[in-house]
Protein backbone atom coordinates (compact mmCIF):
# COMPACT_ATOMS: atom_id res chain seq x y z
CA UNK A 1 0.00 0.00 0.00
CA UNK A 2 1.27 3.47 -1.01
CA UNK A 3 1.23 6.04 2.32
CA UNK A 4 1.37 8.60 -0.49
CA UNK A 5 -1.80 7.91 -2.79
CA UNK A 6 -3.86 5.42 0.00
CA UNK A 7 -3.78 3.24 -3.15
CA UNK A 8 -2.67 -0.78 -2.91
CA UNK A 9 -0.26 -2.15 -5.41
CA UNK A 10 0.63 -5.40 -6.45
CA UNK A 11 4.12 -4.08 -6.01
CA UNK A 12 6.16 -1.43 -6.31
CA UNK A 13 8.19 -0.60 -9.22
CA UNK A 14 11.79 -1.33 -9.30
CA UNK A 15 14.56 1.18 -9.72
CA UNK A 16 14.74 1.54 -13.53
CA UNK A 17 18.19 3.44 -14.21
CA UNK A 18 20.46 0.39 -13.21
CA UNK A 19 22.69 1.58 -15.94
CA UNK A 20 23.60 4.53 -13.65
CA UNK A 21 24.42 2.28 -11.06
CA UNK A 22 26.64 -0.56 -10.34
CA UNK A 23 27.91 -3.29 -7.44
CA UNK A 24 29.45 -1.15 -5.08
CA UNK A 25 26.30 -0.74 -3.44
CA UNK A 26 25.70 -4.59 -2.57
CA UNK A 27 30.22 -4.77 -2.01
CA UNK A 28 29.91 -2.13 0.46
CA UNK A 29 26.38 -3.12 2.09
CA UNK A 30 25.03 0.47 1.20
CA UNK A 31 22.10 1.78 3.10
CA UNK A 32 20.17 3.39 0.57
CA UNK A 33 17.00 3.39 -1.10
CA UNK A 34 15.01 0.06 -1.78
CA UNK A 35 15.95 -0.26 -5.05
CA UNK A 36 13.86 -3.28 -5.67
CA UNK A 37 10.60 -1.22 -4.37
CA UNK A 38 11.48 2.29 -5.64
CA UNK A 39 8.28 3.71 -6.85
CA UNK A 40 4.30 3.44 -6.44
CA UNK A 41 2.77 2.47 -9.76
CA UNK A 42 0.32 4.99 -9.09
CA UNK A 43 1.49 8.49 -7.87
CA UNK A 44 5.09 7.60 -8.56
CA UNK A 45 6.53 8.78 -5.24
CA UNK A 46 9.69 7.01 -4.11
CA UNK A 47 10.56 4.55 -1.58
CA UNK A 48 12.83 7.70 0.60
CA UNK A 49 9.75 9.73 0.30
CA UNK A 50 7.25 7.43 1.76
CA UNK A 51 9.81 6.45 4.65
CA UNK A 52 10.24 10.39 5.64
CA UNK A 53 6.75 10.73 5.81
CA UNK A 54 6.12 7.63 8.08
CA UNK A 55 8.85 8.84 10.45
CA UNK A 56 7.25 12.46 10.32
CA UNK A 57 3.78 10.45 11.25
CA UNK A 58 4.83 8.21 13.68
CA UNK A 59 7.06 10.95 15.55
CA UNK A 60 4.56 13.70 14.96
CA UNK A 61 7.21 15.66 13.66
CA UNK A 62 4.57 17.44 11.68
CA UNK A 63 2.97 19.20 15.03
CA UNK A 64 6.29 19.55 16.62
CA UNK A 65 8.56 20.78 14.26
CA UNK A 66 6.60 21.90 10.95
CA UNK A 67 3.26 23.38 12.00
CA UNK A 68 3.90 27.15 12.57
CA UNK A 69 7.67 27.02 11.59
CA UNK A 70 9.94 28.32 9.19
CA UNK A 71 11.02 25.27 6.58
CA UNK A 72 13.90 24.80 4.41
CA UNK A 73 13.56 22.23 1.92
CA UNK A 74 16.40 21.43 -0.41
CA UNK A 75 15.57 19.42 -4.13
CA UNK A 76 12.21 19.18 -2.43
CA UNK A 77 10.35 15.87 -3.69
CA UNK A 78 7.07 16.72 -5.35
CA UNK A 79 4.81 14.61 -3.38
CA UNK A 80 6.77 15.77 0.10
CA UNK A 81 6.57 19.58 -1.18
CA UNK A 82 2.54 18.99 -1.82
CA UNK A 83 2.07 18.07 2.10
CA UNK A 84 4.04 21.02 3.22
CA UNK A 85 2.59 23.62 1.45
CA UNK A 86 -0.92 22.74 2.45
CA UNK A 87 -0.30 23.13 6.53
CA UNK A 88 -0.16 26.02 8.54
CA UNK A 89 3.87 27.09 8.39
CA UNK A 90 5.37 29.99 9.15
CA UNK A 91 7.31 29.94 5.50
CA UNK A 92 8.71 27.43 3.45
CA UNK A 93 11.19 27.68 1.00
CA UNK A 94 12.45 25.35 -1.26
CA UNK A 95 15.68 25.05 -2.93
CA UNK A 96 17.51 23.48 -5.79
CA UNK A 97 20.86 23.94 -7.58
CA UNK A 98 19.06 23.33 -11.18
CA UNK A 99 15.29 24.50 -9.80
CA UNK A 100 12.24 22.43 -11.76
CA UNK A 101 9.86 24.47 -11.88
CA UNK A 102 8.45 28.42 -10.15
CA UNK A 103 7.93 26.93 -6.76
CA UNK A 104 11.67 25.91 -6.37
CA UNK A 105 14.69 28.98 -5.68
CA UNK A 106 17.94 28.80 -7.41
CA UNK A 107 19.68 27.77 -3.78
CA UNK A 108 23.52 26.33 -3.81
CA UNK A 109 23.74 24.72 -0.80
CA UNK A 110 26.77 25.57 -0.01
CA UNK A 111 26.23 29.05 0.20
CA UNK A 112 22.43 29.11 1.45
CA UNK A 113 21.09 32.67 0.84
CA UNK A 114 19.73 33.54 4.19
CA UNK A 115 20.91 34.77 7.14
CA UNK A 116 22.26 32.39 10.26
CA UNK A 117 19.58 31.13 12.82
CA UNK A 118 16.66 31.56 10.24
CA UNK A 119 15.21 28.32 9.78
CA UNK A 120 13.65 25.84 12.82
CA UNK A 121 13.76 22.92 10.06
CA UNK A 122 15.48 21.74 6.94
CA UNK A 123 15.04 18.64 5.02
CA UNK A 124 17.89 17.58 2.74
CA UNK A 125 16.91 13.94 2.00
CA UNK A 126 19.36 12.28 -0.43
CA UNK A 127 21.08 15.06 -1.30
CA UNK A 128 24.76 15.14 0.35
CA UNK A 129 25.96 12.00 -1.47
CA UNK A 130 26.00 14.37 -4.84
CA UNK A 131 27.66 17.55 -3.17
CA UNK A 132 31.34 18.00 -4.04
CA UNK A 133 31.81 20.19 -0.84
CA UNK A 134 30.10 18.09 1.21
CA UNK A 135 31.67 19.90 4.63
CA UNK A 136 31.07 23.61 3.66
CA UNK A 137 26.89 21.92 2.93
CA UNK A 138 26.41 20.73 6.37
CA UNK A 139 28.20 24.18 7.76
CA UNK A 140 25.32 25.90 6.04
CA UNK A 141 22.58 24.02 6.95
CA UNK A 142 24.13 24.52 10.63
CA UNK A 143 24.56 28.14 10.29
CA UNK A 144 20.98 28.75 9.16
CA UNK A 145 19.22 26.73 11.14
CA UNK A 146 18.10 27.72 14.83
CA UNK A 147 19.61 27.07 18.01
CA UNK A 148 17.30 23.56 18.91
CA UNK A 149 16.35 23.48 15.41
CA UNK A 150 16.29 20.22 13.66
CA UNK A 151 17.14 19.20 10.06
CA UNK A 152 16.75 15.85 8.04
CA UNK A 153 19.72 14.44 6.69
CA UNK A 154 19.26 10.87 4.83
CA UNK A 155 22.54 10.06 2.72
CA UNK A 156 23.58 6.88 1.71
CA UNK A 157 26.29 5.57 3.76
CA UNK A 158 28.47 1.84 4.23
CA UNK A 159 28.54 0.12 7.78
CA UNK A 160 31.31 -1.64 6.66
CA UNK A 161 33.77 1.32 6.18
CA UNK A 162 34.81 3.67 8.81
CA UNK A 163 36.76 6.10 6.57
CA UNK A 164 34.80 7.99 3.57
CA UNK A 165 35.96 7.43 -0.06
CA UNK A 166 36.30 10.14 -2.34
CA UNK A 167 39.05 11.06 -4.79
CA UNK A 168 39.07 14.48 -6.16
CA UNK A 169 40.50 12.99 -9.65
CA UNK A 170 37.30 10.82 -9.35
CA UNK A 171 35.59 13.26 -11.64
CA UNK A 172 33.29 12.16 -14.78
CA UNK A 173 30.02 10.04 -14.62
CA UNK A 174 32.14 6.92 -15.30
CA UNK A 175 34.47 7.26 -13.07
CA UNK A 176 31.74 7.95 -10.55
CA UNK A 177 29.44 4.62 -11.82
CA UNK A 178 33.06 2.75 -11.37
CA UNK A 179 34.31 4.08 -7.48
CA UNK A 180 31.46 5.49 -5.96
CA UNK A 181 28.61 3.16 -7.23
CA UNK A 182 26.46 5.30 -8.57
CA UNK A 183 27.44 8.14 -11.20
CA UNK A 184 25.79 11.47 -9.98
CA UNK A 185 27.57 10.53 -6.44
CA UNK A 186 30.99 12.43 -5.00
CA UNK A 187 31.54 9.99 -2.76
CA UNK A 188 30.88 6.63 -1.00
CA UNK A 189 30.31 7.62 3.20
CA UNK A 190 31.51 5.37 5.73
CA UNK A 191 30.43 5.51 9.74
CA UNK A 192 32.59 8.91 9.91
CA UNK A 193 29.88 10.41 8.22
CA UNK A 194 28.08 10.79 11.56
CA UNK A 195 31.60 12.26 13.07
CA UNK A 196 31.65 15.07 10.55
CA UNK A 197 28.44 16.03 11.22
CA UNK A 198 29.05 16.19 15.30
CA UNK A 199 32.60 18.12 14.37
CA UNK A 200 30.13 20.85 12.21
CA UNK A 201 27.98 21.05 15.45
CA UNK A 202 25.22 19.28 15.53
CA UNK A 203 23.73 17.02 18.09
CA UNK A 204 22.80 13.33 16.35
CA UNK A 205 19.65 11.80 16.63
CA UNK A 206 19.91 8.63 14.56
CA UNK A 207 15.75 6.97 15.30
CA UNK A 208 16.18 3.29 14.50
CA UNK A 209 13.34 1.91 11.86
CA UNK A 210 13.31 -1.20 13.92
CA UNK A 211 11.99 1.16 16.81
CA UNK A 212 9.56 2.70 15.52
CA UNK A 213 8.16 -0.13 12.40
CA UNK A 214 7.82 -3.60 12.14
CA UNK A 215 9.61 -5.47 9.20
CA UNK A 216 5.67 -6.37 7.64
CA UNK A 217 5.05 -2.23 7.69
CA UNK A 218 8.34 -1.78 6.05
CA UNK A 219 7.11 -4.83 3.50
CA UNK A 220 3.84 -3.08 3.54
CA UNK A 221 4.77 0.10 2.46
CA UNK A 222 7.71 -0.24 0.30
CA UNK A 223 10.58 1.13 2.62
CA UNK A 224 13.81 -0.10 3.50
CA UNK A 225 14.04 -1.39 7.10
CA UNK A 226 17.83 -0.77 7.23
CA UNK A 227 17.81 3.01 6.66
CA UNK A 228 17.52 5.09 9.92
CA UNK A 229 16.92 8.47 10.42
CA UNK A 230 19.13 10.90 10.45
CA UNK A 231 17.76 13.67 12.85
CA UNK A 232 20.27 16.53 13.95
CA UNK A 233 19.51 19.21 16.23
CA UNK A 234 21.59 22.57 16.33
Amino acid sequence: ECIMCGKKVERFLPYQYKRNKSDIFNKYQIIESDTDNFSCPHCNCHDRTRHIVMYFNRMNIWKNCILGKSILHIAPESHLQRIISQLNVKEYVCGDLNPANETVKKIDITNIPYKDNYFDFVICNHVLEHVPEDLKAMKEIYRVLKKDGFAVLQTPYSPVINISYENKAINTPAERLEFYGQSDHARIYGLDLFDKLVNVGFKLNIIKNDDLFTREECKKYGVNHRENLILVQK
